[in-house]
């Protein structure tokens, strides 16, 4: 369970503080993304063991 929250922690802070190489995404966008990509992105990490 630790790597999948960390997992999903990683992914919204990267999308949430901007980059060199893209621009910050607003929350507004950000948590649709998290919620639409949550099974084929971080339950796959729990699965990995």
């Amino acid at each position: 369970m630790p790597a999948h929250i960390t997992a999903v922690d990683d992914v919204y802070d990267a999308l949430i503080n901007d980059r060199i190489y893209m621009e910050a995404w607003s929350e507004e966008k950000v948590f649709p993304y998290l919620l639409e990509n949550k099974v084929k992105m971080y339950l796959s990490v729990t699965m990995m063991r």
